[in-house]
């Protein structure tokens, strides 16, 4: 009986002490885990906090360094204490109704500055507890590039709007307008609302529709299209030249999604082309219509003729087309004795875009005619001249006129000459016997003036001293005098 019993205390002894060594497990392997859990804790690329109630009892060393604040700082503390006064209700709106969905929010730290944060919680046993386990990350950068992007976006659906050019897309294969900006809108006289979901077309005259079918079918084959003048028609009926640019856009496999079309208004670019053709088209009548021979070069292209007037074949000749073949075929024409000093001043016309000389034209059938050509320069926006414009003016006529009196006055003189050495009771001047040679034929002052080439006054006044001189009563009077007393043959 005794042994018995020795044995019974030897079990429970040995039972005791497996138990101890299984207590001592247990609380190494309860270490063990709450070492790791908390290296877990602090190892966390994000801030985290454990809290019951709202009230923090624990936080990781990135939640206090996203902070400022030690633990020693929080624990204890309301959780709330850490969120900015606009984001609090929400952060107890989300804690009571959607406990594990993440949610955006503003932070203050400890220095007061704003930090936004993406939150999100779960239940978490702590020490026993039944806590919320708060996950904090730090969105501020991201917060940032989305606020940034959202200022560029905003930027350029300002530049979008109010750029001077209509901005539109259109769907390759409907023709429907995908979208437009108000220029469109202004330009079509209609809301963005009347544009967008209509067909392109719609927009168009009748005279482009053909065009821009073509040139969306080419939009889907090259990808580009530049420069494509069109007509518009506006809601109120009124009309509107545009000129066209379109990029398609594709997907990754090539496919044209919708093109990114500009229209620019070329209207009053149309209208003074226009008015220029009108104005180009009057001058050509006019200059078809003028006995002078106008021209225009342009003196920095070997004198290239810009244009020149019918009248240059009366004048010259020559045809047109062979100036415009040879710029300088006009100066073959010019009489051997002139065209040295037209050279010359050819040479200087360069300079200074003037040009002011008379000359003779020998014609192919050897005819001469003689012709005072002028021209000026006519300068650019930066004072470049541009081109030479001048007027030939054909004086063979004026010219033999003037030769012709020339002669007819050397033959007068001679006879005056002549009748001077018979002497004359009067004492008449030589000059005032030629006037009443011409008295004597009946001309008039301004007659006798354009004869002698002086001025009517003063052929007046040689009239007046021959009558007072011979006491004549009239001009008739002197002039049958003269004849009858032999003063004049």
């Amino acid at each position: 009986m005794g042994k018995k019993k020795t044995l019974r205390t030897s079990e429970v002894s040995v039972q005791d002490n497996q138990a101890d060594k299984a207590l001592q497990r247990a609380l190494d392997d309860l270490k063990q885990q709450v070492a790791s859990y908390r290296s877990v804790f602090e190892a966390g690329s994000e801030g985290y906090i454990i809290h019951d109630g709202g009230i923090i009892v624990d936080v990781n060393l990135q939640f206090e360094e996203l902070t400022g604040y030690k633990d020693s700082d929080l624990v204890g503390e309301s959780f709330l204490s850490l969120v900015a006064e606009e984001s609090r209700a929400l952060v107890v709106e989300r804690m009571t109704t959607r406990p594990g969905r993440p949610f955006e929010i503003v932070g203050l730290r400890k220095d007061n500055s704003r930090v936004h944060l993406e939150v999100v919680g779960k239940d978490h046993v702590h020490q026993g507890r039944n806590c919320r386990l708060i996950s904090v990350r730090d969105i501020t950068e991201r917060k940032q590039a989305e606020e940034a992007l959202r200022g560029s976006e905003e930027r350029y659906r300002d530049y979008y709007e109010q750029a001077p050019d209509a901005y539109l897309s259109v769907d390759p294969e409907s023709g429907l307008v995908i979208e437009c900006n108000r220029t469109t809108a202004e330009m079509l006289g209609r809301s963005e609302g009347e544009i967008v979901g209509q067909k392109i077309f719609d927009f168009y005259t009748p005279a482009s529709f053909e065009r821009v079918k073509a040139a969306l079918l080419e939009l889907q084959a090259q990808g580009v299209l530049h420069s494509i003048e069109l007509q518009l028609r506006r809601k109120d009926g009124g009309i509107i030249d545009v000129s066209l640019d379109e990029t398609a856009v594709r997907d990754e496999l090539g496919r044209v999604l919708r093109s990114r079309s500009v229209w620019r208004d070329i209207t009053q670019r149309k209208q003074a082309e226009a008015a220029l053709r009108e104005s180009e088209q009057m001058f050509r009548l006019v200059a078809q219509g003028v006995a002078e021979v106008l021209w225009i070069v342009d003196p920095h292209e070997d004198y290239k003729i810009i244009y020149v007037s019918p009248a240059y074949e009366e004048v010259w000749g020559r045809t047109c087309e062979s100036l415009y073949e040879d710029p300088l075929s006009w100066l073959a024409a010019i009489h051997p004795e002139d065209i040295d000093r037209v050279s010359d001043a050819l040479d200087e016309q360069t300079a200074t875009g003037r040009f002011d000389e008379e000359f003779r034209v020998t014609r192919p059938d050897g005819s001469i005619r003689w012709v005072v050509d002028r021209g000026f320069g006519v300068s650019d926006e930066s004072g470049r001249l541009k081109y030479i414009v001048g007027v030939a003016d054909d004086i063979t006529e004026q010219k033999e006129a003037e030769e012709a009196a020339q002669q007819a006055r050397e033959e007068l003189e001679t006879k005056v000459e002549e009748e001077l050495l018979r002497g004359n009771p009067y004492g008449i001047t030589f000059r005032e016997l030629t006037v009443l040679h011409l008295v004597a034929e009946g001309r008039a002052d301004k007659e006798i003036a354009n004869e002698l080439g002086i001025r009517p006054h003063t052929a007046s006044r040689h009239v007046k001293n021959i009558m007072g001189k011979m006491s004549a009563t009239s001009r008739t009077d002197a002039g049958v005098r003269a004849v009858r007393e032999e003063l004049i043959d």
